[in-house]
């Protein structure tokens, strides 16, 4: 099941990031985005086991962030959340969605191939290891 995150799931999502990413999103920036309904929670068995956060202005959206808590991960779940945001997309206006990826992340490279996006451009430096980012478009 896909839900809204709403804040008891916050301390969840923290732990997750903590596991997952190398720069994990703050307690208070989950919070936040939670609070601006920016986050879709996957709930199996009673159990947040990933997330996506998005934000969207006008036309355009940006996926900021997707995980799964490794237990949990080889199972198409993320591939699930992105289509879950790709087909909700339109409901706000939504004609393009926009993410990025670090050059060496092959995994989140084929994933968000497989979803339909394409490289767009690429930023030098963007990550905080210096490695460089690419950016994918989908246009719905």
């Amino acid at each position: 099941m896909i839900r809204l995150a709403v804040a008891k799931d916050a301390e969840t999502i923290a732990n997750i990031e903590k596991n997952v990413f190398d720069n994990p999103y703050t307690i208070e920036t989950i919070n936040n985005d939670i609070s601006a309904s920016r986050v879709h929670v996957m709930v199996m068995d009673d159990i947040v086991v990933g997330y996506i956060i998005c934000s969207y202005v006008a036309d355009e959206a940006e996926i900021q962030r997707i995980a799964i808590t490794p237990a949990y991960r080889r199972m198409g779940l993320a591939t699930i959340l992105i289509a879950y945001v790709i087909s909700i997309m339109p409901e706000y206006g939504v004609n393009k969605i926009f993410l990025e990826a670090r050059v060496d992340n092959e995994p989140a490279i084929n994933l968000y191939s497989k979803c339909g996006f394409v490289e767009l451009s690429r930023r030098k430096k963007y990550y905080h290891n210096g490695m460089d980012a690419i950016i994918f478009v989908k246009n719905l």
